[in-house]
């Protein structure tokens, strides 16, 4: 036993030995595995440069039109005639007068919409605020809604190589300028952060600089994170700006500008290049993720090497071995030889030198070619963006990729002589030519080598091509969205003036602006058929043209966006009633097939005959024991659908039979007990005699009418309205009634009707009928359901074979109904599901209320797959989220780009230009700094008036604009959070340690992430501080806006964001609001 025990032992040893092995095998091969390279997909780009250039496309447009952008500097960036010297020796002159400027005003930036404080913007660099927006149009060209986004691996990548706006605010001279936003706002490594922080970004971020070389760094990098799994897409954005003389003068004193304004990149007669500014971004995605994301790829990268210059022949000169060793290295990571590409996009930079340097390391790097490589730079047509320059160069490559063209090398006299170009396979082309590759896809490189030494080589190639669109043929959705009134007014003449209607379909334009954009507060839709149909929607908005072509929203009315759903009762119904939907509408045809398959096991007809058999007699559609199946099949039908878009009802209210298709979809009832009560009901009235009863509408509301009805053969049968109820009895009852009504100068108009319902000739069916609903069990409704008998919610308990019997025989209290949606619960949108539009034009009898929402489902005799569409867009206006996708079920529409989002842009700016110190002759700076010292003295020793409980609100709204750095004229919205409008940690403390000045008590730092909005926060003060109680804030509110900006306006002429927390002239003032703010109880 014991020998048999040993052998085991052996025999587990050698097999843990064995698995430890194997073990180590695998830990060895995982970590020597490499990741299967893959294809980089460029699925995004955004454009800003110089000539108003806002797309990839409006590039190549200059490119064909063999034209640049260069012009004189202008003066609102620095007087140039000031610092211009024809001679480069001259000290502290440029020998360059031009450069490729931003059509757009470069001080401004649209501070509300990404939260950001007016005081932090004036603190944060220029390039960083464009890069933000930029990169917003990127996610739009790429059609992504950048709420998506959100927690995402996604990794930013910012080259940046010079701020002129530095100088501003830490090199200005005046210390007192500098803010704490200075030390966030300037800094190039802020700049990655505030992407990833601002768009809530998880991958990696870092900003770098490798001067000329940057941009084309950060995008080889990106490559690489790309492909390595670190992130699953990439942002790579970069930027430059021409503010100051400076960086002109130290470019002119290393000889690079061109005292000319043109570039002429690979000319005999090159002298240097012009500056430029803009900037560009461009989204990365592997290749096989953005096709599964059915994204636009705009070209692929092949692969890229990077290497530097080492210790060359001088610092910033070029090293031609190495960029020929970077050539070959990016070849063989894309797999490529030599012979696939055909052209390079070069440095280019118009220094004869350089150029030919350039020229022949792309000659010998693919040297061996069986045809020549054509080469260009883009940089004549647009400048040279320094550490941004290659942005353009890619999107040039991008174009020529798509449109299958090198564009023609401009401001070409004669080629550098300095280039043997008889003895290289190397051409330049002065005049546009095509390039066509007949067995395999085209493909391009950037060349691109910084002064510092870095070199770039990529390598792309032309995108995949693409499936073409579906296309839908009925009425489509246009609608865009943006964070105000003034933006969404801009995007739409975006849309107006820069659309090509003819290069997209109608379907993908507006299945891009449904699907791949945020959704604001602030909202223009239009319901098309056609291009034209945009154009004039737009049009009519534009010029504020009162019109039915477009719906917009009204956010500043703060309207409850919760729907209620009203379904019709019986007189609704007519024959063929919402056919359309049925050969539409996926979801309808379901509901309603669903229900006649029920139907057809409980009776002996289709209800889809009733509704729309030609065959059949239309008139049955109006007998009772059709009519109320056929009302309840449709309508339940009809709410199915809308639920299937998006629209979710909060609350249910029906009409007598609708009460009974709410609580099906309220799930109180099972679909299939449900249909078994309405055919029970409806055959029960039915069976009654039908030429009896009659009822009659009544133009009155209830109180004027029920003395009308003592000692009358006539019943109450519903009160619809404060204007309108309806009665029910005896024909000859109710002939006799509305007789008597006339005397009393009240109108009424009999109705068209089988039977008196809701009266006491229902009665001889109600015990039959309470009998057979005793047999089926009722839930708690899973949406509040108003009743017809209360006009209240329905509780659990209420639902009962008694309740449906009473619900036929009293009247209905719909009137009641719609007050209580219109006062307890605050509804403002109604949507009728019905075949008519009744019910909504009685609710809003009970409503003074413009800006309340009444929607109908259909109506009859109109195109009603257009009247649900324009009902859908009123829907979406009211800010209900639609879930679009809906609609292109099993259809491959592809995103389009569009024209991007129109920035509400204001100035937020301090001149980077030095001004020269003016000083009293009798003033020294030793007397100035005495004299600010005292002054600082005197601040720090004032202090801020206590607050009483009747002024605590205006100092509250006081201290967060200045701290905000609002204008006069702006204010802090009492409603909203204090981080939506701007407030950060740092803001949070300022404005705490201020407002502890005015209670005298400490105030911890949670208790403004707690009582988040000043209307909160100052009920909490109150409570805390002031004795309590609720306090009417308005009058104050208003008095100190006033106030506040008089103040502002007359003392600092509108710029108030130098004032200082303890600026005595601001203590004056508070004292005077003491005195004048009035009280309030």
């Amino acid at each position: 036993m014991s020998e048999q025990l040993q052998q085991m032992q052996e025999i587990l040893q050698k097999s843990l030995i064995k698995i430890k092995k194997l073990e180590l095998e695998l830990a060895n091969a995982k970590e020597n595995s490499i990741t299967p390279k893959e294809d980089i997909a460029i699925i995004g780009t955004g454009v800003r440069l110089a000539g108003n250039i806002t797309s990839t496309k409006k590039l190549w447009q200059l490119l064909e039109a063999k034209k640049s952008v260069f012009q004189k500097i202008p003066n609102d960036r620095f007087n140039v005639d000031d610092v211009y010297s024809a001679d480069a020796s001259a000290s502290g002159k440029t020998v360059s007068k031009y450069g490729a400027f931003l059509q757009n005003d470069v001080r401004a930036f649209d501070t509300d919409f990404f939260g950001i404080s007016p005081r932090e913007a004036k603190s944060i660099d220029p390039l960083q605020r464009m890069i933000l927006e930029v990169i917003y149009e990127a996610f739009e060209t790429a059609g992504i809604a950048s709420h998506t986004l959100k927690g995402s691996n996604t990794g930013v990548y910012i080259a940046l190589g010079n701020s002129d706006y530095i100088q501003a605010r830490f090199r200005s001279g005046n210390l007192h300028t500098v803010d704490v936003y200075d030390t966030t706002g300037i800094p190039f490594g802020t700049a990655c952060g505030r992407v990833s922080y601002l768009y809530d970004l998880k991958g990696t971020s870092f900003s770098l600089d490798a001067a000329c070389a940057s941009s084309m760094l950060a995008v080889h990098l990106a490559k690489e994170d790309v492909n390595k799994n670190v992130i699953d897409l990439a942002i790579v954005a970069s930027a430059n700006l021409l503010l100051t003389p400076e960086p002109y003068i130290g470019l002119s004193k290393l000889g690079s500008l061109s005292p000319t304004d043109s570039c002429k990149a690979f000319a005999n007669d090159a002298e240097g290049y012009v500056r430029g500014e803009g900037c560009g971004v461009v989204l990365l995605k592997r290749v096989s993720d953005a096709q599964k994301s059915n994204d636009t790829i705009e070209a692929l990268i092949k692969g890229s090497a990077v290497k530097h210059n080492g210790k060359s022949n001088g610092f910033t000169a070029p090293n031609p071995e190495i960029q020929i060793e970077t050539i070959k290295e990016a070849l063989k990571d894309a797999n490529l030889t030599v012979d696939d590409i055909d052209y390079v996009e070069a440095h280019g930079i118009g220094n004869r030198f350089t150029d030919a340097l350039e020229i022949q390391a792309i000659h010998e790097g693919y040297k061996g070619r069986s045809h020549p490589i054509y080469v260009g730079s883009v940089k004549a047509n647009i400048g040279h963006l320094e550490a941004g320059t290659g942005m353009p160069m890619l999107f040039k490559v991008i174009e020529i990729l798509k449109h299958k063209k090198i564009p023609a090398q401009i401001n070409i006299q004669t080629l550098n002589e300095d280039v043997e170009w008889n003895k290289i396979n190397t051409k330049v082309n002065t005049e546009t030519i095509d390039w066509q590759k007949q067995s395999q896809p085209l493909r391009a490189a950037i060349n691109l080598s910084g002064y510092s030494g870095t070199n770039v080589h990529i390598v792309f190639e032309e995108a995949p091509p693409q499936t073409t669109s579906e296309t839908i043929d009925t009425p489509q959705h246009f609608v865009l969205s943006a964070f105000d009134a003034v933006a969404l007014k801009n995007t739409a003449q975006k849309y107006l003036s820069e659309t090509d209607w003819h290069q997209n379909s109608l379907t993908e334009i507006c299945y891009t602006l449904q699907t791949a954009r945020n959704k604001f507060e602030h909202t223009l839709s239009i319901v098309a058929y056609n291009h034209q149909d945009v154009v004039d929607g737009l049009q009519d908005f534009i010029q504020d043209v009162a019109s039915a072509k477009y719906y917009t929203s009204k956010p500043e009315l703060e309207l409850n966006t919760d729907v209620a759903f009203l379904f019709t009762g019986q007189g609704a119904q007519y024959y063929g009633m919402c056919k359309e939907y049925y050969n539409y509408f996926e979801v309808f045809k379901n509901a309603i097939d669903e229900c006649d398959v029920i139907l057809q096991n409980q009776v002996e007809y289709s209800i889809k005959d009733i509704l729309w058999n030609n065959d059949n007699d239309k008139n049955l559609i109006h007998q009772t024991k059709y009519t109320q199946p056929a009302l309840f099949v449709v309508e339940y039908a009809l709410a199915k659908l809308w639920m299937s878009i998006g629209v979710t009802p909060s609350v249910l209210i029906g009409h007598s039979i609708g009460e009974i298709t709410a609580l099906t979809i309220a799930k109180s009832i099972d679909l299939k007990d449900a249909l078994q009560i309405v055919i029970a009901r409806a055959a029960l009235m039915n069976a009654l005699p039908s030429n009896e009863g009659s009822m009659a509408s009544v133009f009155c509301n209830e109180e004027n009418l029920m003395p009308l009805l003592e000692n009358k053969n006539v019943d109450l049968a519903a009160i619809n309205s404060i204007k309108n109820c309806t009665v029910s009895g005896k024909k000859d009852d109710i002939t006799a009634f509305v007789e008597n009504l006339k005397e009393h100068k009240i109108k009424a108009v009999p109705l068209n009707v089988s039977h008196a319902f809701h009266s006491r000739l229902m009665e001889p069916m109600l015990e039959k009928f309470k009998l057979f609903v005793q047999q089926f069990s009722f839930h708690a409704p899973q949406i509040p359901v108003i009743s017809n008998l209360t006009g209240n919610e329905i509780k659990p308990n209420e639902l009962n074979a008694d309740y449906f019997s009473k619900h036929i025989r009293n009247a209905v209290q719909f009137s009641k109904g719609i007050e209580y949606l219109l006062n307890k619960k605050n509804n403002t949108t109604f949507l009728e599901i019905g075949p008519n539009p009744v019910l909504i034009n009685l609710a809003k009898q009970n409503s003074a209320n413009p800006n309340i929402n009444w929607i109908a489902s259909a109506k009859k005799e109109e195109n009603v797959i257009l009247y649900f569409h324009q009902s859908l867009s009123q829907l979406y206006s009211s800010g209900i989220e639609i879930h679009w996708s809906s609609f292109y079920k099993n259809k491959k529409i592809n995103r389009v780009k569009l024209p991007t989002y129109g920035w509400n842009w204001k100035v937020y700016w301090e001149n980077p230009v030095r001004q020269p110190s003016v000083h009293s002759p009798q003033t020294t700076d030793n007397d100035t700094q005495n004299q600010s010292s005292k002054i600082n003295e005197s601040k720090s020793s004032e202090q801020l008036p206590k607050a009483t409980r009747e002024t605590l609100l205006a100092y509250m709204q006081i201290e967060a604009a200045k701290v905000l750095g609002l204008e006069a004229g702006q204010k802090v919205d009492i409603g909203k959070t204090y981080r939506e409008q701007g407030f950060d940690s740092m803001m949070s403390g300022e404005f705490l340690a201020l407002m502890e000045k005015h209670i005298g008590s400490e105030l911890k730092m949670d208790v403004i992430h707690q009582y988040n909005t000043p209307t909160i926060l100052h009920q909490y003060l109150i409570d805390t501080y002031f004795g309590g109680g609720e306090v009417d804030t308005t009058q104050a509110v208003t008095m100190a806006d006033i106030m506040f900006n008089q103040e502002m306006e007359l003392t600092h002429h509108g710029d108030w964001h130098e004032i200082q927390p303890e600026d005595g002239r601001l203590l004056r003032w508070f004292k005077k609001l003491d005195k004048k703010l009035p009280t309030v109880k």
